[in-house]
């Protein structure tokens, strides 16, 4: 997951979002499938919205925040709304494409961890 971030006034940028863990480790914050990664957006971003909210005492500050952070919301969801959708024409273009065998694909040698699927271009 992505998280937007503001620092010192600057325009609010995205990063890898972390999760405190135990001992003091940090792990990326990953989730098995979009539905349930944008479930757990939508929970977080209220909690959010008020942390921002209580960081500035100045209403036009607060509200150019709380715009730039919409429209980066907002810019983010589109985009990923438009790769689901490639990604679901890709797949019905080429559903009946004759697959590859797997013994037949060379790899590096460096890629070969990479060929754990059952089949190697059934990585949905």
């Amino acid at each position: 997951m992505k998280e937007l971030v503001e620092k010192d006034g600057l325009p609010p940028r995205w990063r890898d979002r972390y999760i405190q863990g135990e001992n003091d480790r940090v792990f990326s914050d990953h989730y098995p499938d979009r539905e349930a990664a944008i479930a757990a957006a939508d929970a977080l971003n209220p909690g959010l919205r008020e942390a921002i909210a209580t960081r500035t005492s100045d209403p036009a500050l607060l509200r150019s925040t709380q715009l730039k952070v919409d429209k980066a919301l907002e810019s983010k969801r589109r985009l990923q709304d438009e790769e689901a959708l490639m990604l679901a024409e890709a797949i019905r273009r080429h559903a009946g494409d004759s697959r590859p065998d797997p013994e037949s694909l060379k790899l590096a040698t460096e890629a070969e961890p990479y060929m754990v699927c059952a089949h190697p271009l059934d990585w949905r």
